[in-house]
């Protein structure tokens, strides 16, 4: 079964692959791209473009992103941006990772990675054998298939492919993310590596078996739900609350991290890109994949060249944490807004144009039912044209690729060298208390709450920033709901500040979920030391726990963000 129609996937994969690096943590300018099978021309150039040093050796592989291709080999002392990738003349292999940032073990990260073959910059479908590493190896374990990280940092991913009696390899860069950074990030990554490979591998099919094509397309659809925006919904920092914030320009000034140039071009580069996906996203949404049009071709090839643009003004940028932090609600925005959204619409228009491209693949069978007439499995193809663009869209993904994992790797390493120099806190205090509550003056008589008088708390443990102080006033009746959701809700787990915080923040929004009528209030102000203990907490006026004249018995939990939770506080509320 042949197909008379099937631009629109190649045209998608354009698309997508132009994307995808946008959460993905590809290589630097340090790291070694796909190297070329023997025999070819010159090497393709890479995404930066001319410049940088000649290469050795690769006669088909795709250039680094400093080099331009030279006569005998790939050019440029940096990597193929990103998972590698041949040129235009034979083999070259593919890292195919399940994301490009990673949490570490002990939240929970894990990843895999598989390797993938081009054939004149073409996804290759037959049969190759494969090797995967990973570097450097400390910390880092391996478990059928599946590996994790003890430590955050940034590892190499290599593979090597054997294919037709030639070695190729190929190599990428992972991020595994501290724990100042937003986990999501994490979870965008795995949703846009997803598609990713979902795309190579329906690209992949062409010429195979019903049930390759099928299969691949089901993994498409699968990484969609990565990227589904409920998840990132409430995204709008790339970084986790921390006591004091993190330095401001002139705190990271005094601290000897310099500004750079293009730290102020930033904010401006990243709106750019913000809207060339925009307008790639809407070029999406207009085309039919049931009747897809010459026209849709050319207008979204137009934006695609848009986006490719954005992205090399982009990528040419070397920030500093001046840059990172200024932006990173920016950066959160865009990524929860543009990045993802595009994501999933590229992917669901490859799956659509697909399955409306081979739609008797997709046809229910009976069970045992695979074969054609006559005997045989049946094999579907895709058309040369859908095939032969699909080296633009190589080129197009090794350039967004190399963006995205060039910024990640930015956050990583400020935030890492912020942790080292000690200018943010990160690491849990050494036996870490919750906060105690000795005394309350919440109105004029001890032992009573009254709503709107002028409380004052004194007490020891609370943190020094009044933002990070939270009392949750619940009715007593609620105290043991309050108790039992504290307890399962992970905070000794927990092995940094931002990563206590964030937990604290969720075991808060969890009991006031759980408990009726339950009040969380911040501090206003905290004196160290205080006059009748070693902190006075300024709470402002008592919150309407009640509404009548008769007392009603009250529990006050003090919360610190960055240790937890101290002891109940019994109060009696009146109106």
């Amino acid at each position: 079964m042949k197909s008379n129609r099937l631009w629109g996937p190649k045209l998608a994969a354009f698309s997508f692959l132009a994307l995808t690096g946008l959460v993905a943590c590809g290589g630097d300018g340090d790291g070694s791209g796909g190297s070329g099978a023997n025999g070819g021309s010159g090497g393709q150039a890479g995404a930066g473009g001319q410049g940088g040093e000649g290469g050795e050796g690769g006669s088909g592989g795709m250039g680094g992103e400093g080099g331009a291709g030279g006569a005998g080999g790939t050019g440029g002392g940096g990597g193929a941006g990103g998972a590698g990738g041949g040129g235009m003349n034979g083999f070259a292999a593919v890292v195919m990772p399940s994301s490009r940032a990673v949490l570490e073990a002990d939240n929970g990260g894990s990843f895999s990675a598989g390797c993938g073959v081009q054939k004149d910059g073409i996804a290759y479908g037959g049969p190759f054998t494969s090797t995967v590493t990973i570097s450097p190896q400390a910390g880092v374990v391996e478990n059928g298939g599946k590996y994790t990280f003890a430590e955050a940092g940034i590892f190499t991913v290599g593979c090597e492919v054997v294919v037709e009696g030639q070695t190729v390899t190929a190599e990428t860069r992972v991020s595994v993310l501290n724990e100042a950074i937003a986990p999501l990030l994490a979870k965008a990554g795995a949703g846009l590596s997803g598609v990713q490979n979902g795309v190579h591998a329906v690209i992949a099919a062409n010429g195979g078996s019903d049930q390759v094509l099928k299969d691949a397309v089901l993994a498409l659809d699968a990484s969609l739900v990565d990227l589904d925006p409920l998840h990132y919904a409430e995204l709008a920092d790339v970084l986790r609350k921390i006591p004091g914030d993190y330095p401001t320009t002139a705190e990271l000034t005094a601290a000897g991290v310099a500004k750079s140039p293009d730290d102020d071009s930033v904010a401006a580069d990243m709106d750019a890109l913000g809207s060339a996906l925009a307008d790639l996203r809407t070029t999406i949404a207009s085309i039919d994949p049931s009747a897809p049009k010459a026209g849709d071709e050319a207008a979204l090839a137009a934006k695609s060249a848009a986006v490719e643009s954005a992205v090399q003004k982009f990528v040419a940028l070397e920030p500093t944490a001046h840059g990172v932090i200024a932006t990173r609600t920016k950066f959160a925005a865009l990524v929860r807004d543009q990045i993802a959204p595009t994501g999933r619409s590229v992917g669901q228009l490859v799956s659509a144009l697909a399955k409306a491209e081979a739609a008797p693949v997709f046809m229910a069978k009976a069970p045992g039912n695979d074969e054609k007439l006559g005997g045989g499995a049946s094999h579907f193809g895709f058309l040369s044209l859908t095939l032969g663009m699909f080296n633009q869209n190589m080129i197009q993904m090794q350039m967004i690729d190399k963006m995205y994992g060039k910024w990640i790797e930015a956050i990583d390493k400020s935030l890492n060298n912020l942790i080292l120099i000690q200018a943010i806190d990160y690491l849990l205090p050494p036996n870490p208390e919750g906060p105690v509550i000795e005394m309350m003056y919440a109105s004029s008589s001890m032992g009573f709450s009254k709503v709107g008088y002028d409380t004052w708390v004194h007490g020891h443990g609370f943190n020094s920033d009044p933002n990070f102080n939270i009392f949750i006033i619940i009715g007593e009746g609620w105290q043991t709901i309050a108790e039992s959701v504290f307890t399962a809700c992970g905070v000794g787990e927990a092995n940094t500040l931002p990563e206590m915080v964030d937990t604290v923040e969720q075991c808060i929004k969890d009991v006031t979920e759980a408990a009726q009528n339950s009040l969380p209030t911040n501090s206003m102000e905290v004196i160290e030391p205080g006059l009748l203990a070693d902190q006075d907490i300024h709470m402002g006026a008592f919150p309407e726990a009640c509404s009548s004249a008769i007392p009603l018995a009250i529990g006050i939990i003090p919360v610190n963000l960055a240790t937890g939770r101290g002891p109940v506080y019994k109060s009696n509320c009146i109106k």
